[in-house]
């Protein structure tokens, strides 16, 4: 998922229990950094994978998470 995509950035939910970028499970809770998220399929805390042969970004993620959260009324 694209958390910078404009219509989601101002939505996403970010753990108040984890320091971005300092390597360390400050929660507690046995994923490292996982500050919006975890990504179960890699095993990492990057929500956002494109696609390593074109580029292309999570579209599919997006689109879900648009549906449910994105921001309205901004004629995005």
């Amino acid at each position: 998922m694209d958390i910078n995509h404009p219509d989601l950035r101002n939505n996403i939910w970010t753990n108040p229990g984890e320091t971005a970028g300092d390597g360390i499970d400050n929660d507690r809770n046995g994923y490292i950094d996982d500050v919006t998220g975890w990504d179960f399929y890699n095993n990492d805390a990057s929500v956002y994978d494109p696609d390593p042969v074109t580029g292309a970004g999570d579209e599919h993620g997006t689109h879900v998470a648009g549906t449910i959260a994105a921001q309205s009324n901004n004629s995005l």
